[in-house]
C-alpha cells in the first residue's frame, strides 16, 4: 500500500471522518486482500454502486469500519427500490377533497372554542 492509493479511496469515501483509523484498515485490507493486486479497484467499484444506493454520508460507516467490514465485499439489491406510481387525477381529486373536508372541519372546531 502506498499513500496515492490510500488517497485515491480516501478523496471517493464519501464520509471523511477518523481518517488515521482509516488509513490502518486500508493498509490491513492490502495485507490481507490485495492478493491480485486489484483490491484498490475493487472498493472503488463497490464504493461506486454504494453512493447510488445511499448518496447520503450521514449513513456511511467511517471508512475504517467499512474496511475492516469488508464492505467492498457487498453485492447490490438484487431489484431496483421501487418508484412510487404517481396518483391518478381521480386520487388527486379524492385527495383535495379530503384535505378540504379536514380543514373545514378545523375551522368548525376553532369557532366553536373561540
Amino acid at each position: 500500500m502506498d499513500a496515492p492509493q490510500f488517497a485515491t479511496f480516501w478523496t471517493a469515501y464519501p464520509r471523511k471522518k477518523n481518517k488515521v483509523a482509516a488509513e490502518d484498515a486500508f493498509r490491513w485490507a492490502f495485507q490481507h486482500f490485495n492478493n491480485d493486486g486489484q483490491l484498490l479497484n475493487k472498493l472503488l467499484e463497490s464504493l461506486n454502486w454504494q453512493l447510488q444506493e445511499q448518496p447520503d454520508p450521514q449513513f456511511w460507516l467511517y471508512a475504517d469500519k467499512w474496511l475492516l467490514r469488508r464492505r467492498w465485499e457487498d453485492e447490490p439489491d438484487a431489484a431496483p427500490k421501487p418508484k412510487v406510481k404517481p396518483l391518478s387525477e381521480f386520487e388527486q381529486q379524492r385527495e383535495a377533497r379530503h384535505r378540504a373536508a379536514v380543514a373545514q372541519q378545523v375551522e368548525y372546531a376553532t369557532r366553536r372554542q373561540g
